[in-house]
Protein backbone atom coordinates (compact mmCIF):
# COMPACT_ATOMS: atom_id res chain seq x y z
CA UNK A 1 0.00 0.00 0.00
CA UNK A 2 1.40 3.43 -0.62
CA UNK A 3 0.19 7.27 -0.61
CA UNK A 4 1.60 9.61 -3.10
CA UNK A 5 2.28 12.71 -1.03
CA UNK A 6 0.86 16.13 -2.59
CA UNK A 7 2.97 19.13 -2.12
CA UNK A 8 1.50 22.78 -2.77
CA UNK A 9 3.71 23.95 -5.61
CA UNK A 10 4.25 27.67 -4.81
CA UNK A 11 5.22 26.49 -1.45
CA UNK A 12 7.66 24.26 -2.49
CA UNK A 13 9.07 26.71 -5.22
CA UNK A 14 9.63 29.38 -2.85
CA UNK A 15 11.31 26.95 -0.31
CA UNK A 16 13.70 26.35 -3.01
CA UNK A 17 14.08 30.28 -3.98
CA UNK A 18 14.94 30.97 -0.24
CA UNK A 19 16.98 27.93 0.68
CA UNK A 20 19.18 28.94 -2.48
CA UNK A 21 17.77 25.65 -4.56
CA UNK A 22 18.16 23.18 -1.60
CA UNK A 23 14.21 22.52 -1.03
CA UNK A 24 14.85 22.04 -4.81
CA UNK A 25 16.44 18.72 -4.69
CA UNK A 26 14.46 17.88 -1.56
CA UNK A 27 11.38 17.75 -3.72
CA UNK A 28 13.07 16.13 -6.59
CA UNK A 29 13.86 13.17 -4.27
CA UNK A 30 10.51 12.95 -2.97
CA UNK A 31 8.83 12.68 -6.08
CA UNK A 32 11.13 10.51 -7.71
CA UNK A 33 10.66 8.09 -4.67
CA UNK A 34 7.29 8.47 -5.21
CA UNK A 35 7.21 7.50 -8.46
CA UNK A 36 9.63 4.33 -7.78
CA UNK A 37 7.24 3.19 -5.68
CA UNK A 38 4.22 3.81 -7.49
CA UNK A 39 5.57 2.28 -10.72
CA UNK A 40 7.08 -0.43 -9.19
CA UNK A 41 11.00 0.59 -9.93
CA UNK A 42 11.87 0.00 -6.27
CA UNK A 43 15.53 -0.89 -7.34
CA UNK A 44 16.11 2.41 -7.83
CA UNK A 45 17.23 4.92 -4.89
CA UNK A 46 16.25 8.39 -5.56
CA UNK A 47 19.10 9.05 -2.68
CA UNK A 48 21.76 7.89 -5.38
CA UNK A 49 19.65 10.23 -8.35
CA UNK A 50 20.52 13.20 -6.06
CA UNK A 51 24.23 12.30 -5.64
CA UNK A 52 24.98 12.01 -9.35
CA UNK A 53 23.44 15.43 -10.07
CA UNK A 54 26.01 16.60 -8.08
CA UNK A 55 28.62 14.77 -9.19
CA UNK A 56 28.20 15.18 -12.87
CA UNK A 57 27.27 18.67 -11.65
CA UNK A 58 23.61 18.80 -12.95
CA UNK A 59 23.80 16.94 -16.22
CA UNK A 60 22.19 14.06 -14.52
CA UNK A 61 19.08 16.22 -13.19
CA UNK A 62 18.94 17.17 -17.09
CA UNK A 63 18.05 13.41 -17.43
CA UNK A 64 16.24 13.35 -14.24
CA UNK A 65 14.07 16.18 -15.88
CA UNK A 66 13.20 13.74 -18.75
CA UNK A 67 12.97 10.40 -16.62
CA UNK A 68 10.36 11.77 -14.42
CA UNK A 69 8.33 12.40 -17.85
CA UNK A 70 8.67 9.30 -18.43
CA UNK A 71 7.75 7.85 -14.99
CA UNK A 72 4.29 10.21 -15.16
CA UNK A 73 3.14 8.87 -17.86
CA UNK A 74 3.88 5.04 -16.81
CA UNK A 75 2.52 5.72 -13.64
CA UNK A 76 -0.75 7.23 -15.26
CA UNK A 77 -1.23 4.19 -17.77
CA UNK A 78 -0.42 1.69 -14.54
CA UNK A 79 -3.97 3.61 -12.42
CA UNK A 80 -5.75 4.06 -15.28
CA UNK A 81 -5.69 7.21 -16.38
CA UNK A 82 -5.14 8.97 -19.83
CA UNK A 83 -1.12 9.15 -20.39
CA UNK A 84 0.29 12.59 -20.58
CA UNK A 85 4.21 11.91 -21.96
CA UNK A 86 5.82 15.61 -21.71
CA UNK A 87 9.66 14.30 -21.27
CA UNK A 88 10.88 16.04 -24.24
CA UNK A 89 8.94 19.50 -22.66
CA UNK A 90 10.65 18.59 -19.20
CA UNK A 91 14.14 18.26 -21.11
CA UNK A 92 14.15 21.16 -23.13
CA UNK A 93 13.23 22.88 -19.86
CA UNK A 94 15.85 21.54 -17.76
CA UNK A 95 18.37 21.81 -20.42
CA UNK A 96 17.74 25.75 -21.91
CA UNK A 97 15.54 27.30 -18.80
CA UNK A 98 18.35 26.40 -16.17
CA UNK A 99 17.30 26.46 -12.67
CA UNK A 100 13.56 28.43 -13.51
CA UNK A 101 13.63 25.39 -16.31
CA UNK A 102 13.88 22.83 -13.19
CA UNK A 103 11.51 24.67 -11.26
CA UNK A 104 8.89 24.72 -13.76
CA UNK A 105 9.66 20.95 -14.50
CA UNK A 106 9.04 19.85 -10.81
CA UNK A 107 6.10 22.33 -10.45
CA UNK A 108 4.37 20.90 -13.50
CA UNK A 109 4.86 17.33 -12.36
CA UNK A 110 3.75 17.86 -8.87
CA UNK A 111 0.37 19.26 -10.54
CA UNK A 112 -0.03 16.45 -12.44
CA UNK A 113 -0.03 14.51 -8.80
CA UNK A 114 -1.83 16.70 -6.93
CA UNK A 115 -4.66 16.98 -9.71
CA UNK A 116 -4.93 13.56 -10.47
CA UNK A 117 -2.27 10.68 -9.83
CA UNK A 118 -2.71 10.82 -6.01
CA UNK A 119 -6.24 10.45 -6.45
CA UNK A 120 -5.78 7.72 -8.78
CA UNK A 121 -3.35 5.77 -6.35
CA UNK A 122 -5.34 6.43 -3.86
CA UNK A 123 -8.51 4.75 -5.40
CA UNK A 124 -6.12 1.63 -6.54
CA UNK A 125 -5.00 0.71 -2.79
CA UNK A 126 -8.01 1.96 -1.27
CA UNK A 127 -6.78 4.85 0.65
CA UNK A 128 -8.73 7.70 2.11
CA UNK A 129 -8.10 10.78 -0.34
CA UNK A 130 -6.86 13.70 2.44
CA UNK A 131 -3.57 13.88 0.71
CA UNK A 132 -1.41 12.91 3.68
CA UNK A 133 0.82 10.02 4.41
CA UNK A 134 -0.41 7.33 6.38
Amino acid sequence: MYKMEKTDILTAVLLSIVTCGIYQFYWLYKLLKDFYAVTGEQNNNPGLDILLCFITCGIYYIYLCYRLGKLVAKAQVMYGLPPQDDAIVYLILALFGGGIGSLVTLGLVQNIVNQSLAEAVDRYYGNPSNGNRQ
